[in-house]
């Protein structure tokens, strides 16, 4: 071998040498990313977020999926929404299926102007895939957004209590609780169902019994079955449990109990109009 060739083959080795010791130091290796992981289900977020953060720098999708939602619900970060929505839509272009799944829901509950109805129609079309794939959490979102009309305002409260009904059969308490409501407060329509909503809002709280929000559900349950007394006296709970709570809104939300408890005292349930 010449001696040049000889030093041609010595200076690819260094150059290539070089560069993996770069890729090393900037990138994320696999017990990196492997770390992110396991800290994140430790939830060790702190640890976590160091090696999820250089997973995500480094174009690893789980990383990406993974810090967007410690951004997103402050584990061992400041809350970043918009820094969130970045990593989160970088691992969905990838075709991670929980980001995915996310930017879906996004894009359907979103206020923002510069979402288009279209980009929406495709989030229904991507929700409604995973609902039907059997996924109960979809199946909720696909309740919600026929409950809520997230889709130009469009609502179906037929289509809502079928996707609800799906997911509550998987277990899902958050589908029981909105099926339970829609069929305590629907009275004169097809979807009125006292007795199963009733049934439905006892598992929730025997689940949940300090969530207020659920026993306001099973207050309007009780009042729906003409059982004023056990009404009132969830009510009443549901106003204690509310006023020691700590949020922004809940003021407003201690008043809005008022109001319902206002009606059962009456001895009226509470009755909304629901129309498909």
């Amino acid at each position: 071998m010449t001696l040049m060739k000889k030093l041609s083959n010595s200076y690819h080795f260094i150059l290539f040498g070089l560069m993996a010791l770069l890729l090393t130091a900037c990138g994320a290796s696999p017990e990196d990313l492997k770390r992110c992981e396991q800290h994140y289900q430790a939830k060790s977020y702190k640890v976590a977020e160091q090696y999820c953060k250089k997973g995500a720098k480094s174009g690893d999708e789980t990383a990406q999926y993974l810090y967007a939602m410690m951004l997103y619900r402050g584990l061992g970060v400041e809350v970043d929404t918009d820094e969130a929505s970045k990593w989160m839509k970088r691992s969905a272009e990838q075709g991670y299926q929980k980001a995915v799944f996310h930017k879906a829901i996004y894009y359907l509950t979103t206020k923002d102007k510069d979402v288009s109805m279209e980009q929406k129609e495709t989030a229904l079309q991507t929700m409604q895939g995973f609902a039907e794939q059997g996924d109960k959490v979809a199946q909720y979102w696909m309740g919600n957004t026929f409950y809520f009309g997230y889709i130009d305002g469009r609502k179906s409260y037929n289509e809502a209590v079928y996707w609800y009904q799906q997911a509550a059969e998987q277990g899902s308490y958050q589908a029981m609780n909105n099926l339970a409501w829609l069929k305590v407060v629907s009275q004169g329509s097809e979807l009125f169902d006292p007795e199963q909503g009733l049934e439905l809002s006892l598992r929730v709280i025997k689940k949940y019994p300090e969530n207020h929000g659920y026993l306001d559900t099973l207050a309007a349950a009780y009042a729906a079955n003409q059982q004023f007394e056990q009404a009132v006296a969830t009510q009443l709970k549901v106003i204690e449990l509310a006023s020691h709570d700590d949020c922004e809104k809940c003021d407003k939300l201690v008043d809005y109990y008022q109001g319902r408890l206002q009606l059962y005292l009456n001895k009226k349930p509470v009755v909304k109009t629901l129309e498909n």
